[in-house]
């Protein structure tokens, strides 16, 4: 089966599509993984692991389904009507290549090589985080976000980077 792309729109086992945002790579095994979001709620959105994402449906734990494929391809005029992907919360234009993409902090966010660092670039963004930059981030450090605000998730965030820091420990990171 093809690889997603983004763009594409699959549909759930289940009944549900999704958009798919992107394909990232997991910071510790290079997995990759298929960002989605509910076209129902575009504010939900998911990270699963490509192989996962394009897995077969359990028969035996869903007798019922009538899909073979846990999400497949929305082709064509399959009863749905094109819809463009969410745009970001606030594209910040590239400086050198005059295109859209993540923040240079956010970017920086992802690339450093410590939690401490980690910690000390999202302290200097805490009065302009969105939702989306705190989704991409936790993504990034493999962890999971609460419901709630902004306010809620960022500091669910520090939380986490200050226990990872105190029991991964950096030197695991150089």
């Amino acid at each position: 089966m093809a690889q997603p792309v983004e763009g594409e729109l699959y549909r759930h086992f289940k009944g549900g599509l999704y958009r798919i945002v992107t394909i990232a790579q997991h910071t510790e095994t290079s997995e990759g993984l298929v960002i989605y979001r509910s076209e129902e709620d575009p504010s939900k959105v998911w990270a699963r692991p490509v192989v996962n994402f394009l897995s077969p449906v359990d028969k035996v734990k869903y007798p019922d389904a009538t899909q073979d494929m846990r999400f497949e391809l929305v082709t064509g005029d399959a009863g749905v009507k094109p819809v463009q992907p969410a745009p970001a919360a606030s594209p910040v234009q590239d400086k050198t290549s005059g295109t859209e993409g993540l923040d240079p902090e956010v970017e920086d966010f992802l690339d450093a090589k410590s939690s401490a660092d980690r910690l000390h670039i999202l302290a200097s963004l805490n009065h302009r985080l969105t939702d989306e930059m705190l989704i991409t981030m936790a993504t990034a450090c493999d962890v999971e976000l609460p419901e709630g605000d902004v306010r809620t998730k960022y500091l669910s965030l520090r939380e986490s980077l200050l226990i990872l820091g105190k029991y991964e420990g950096d030197r695991l990171r150089k």
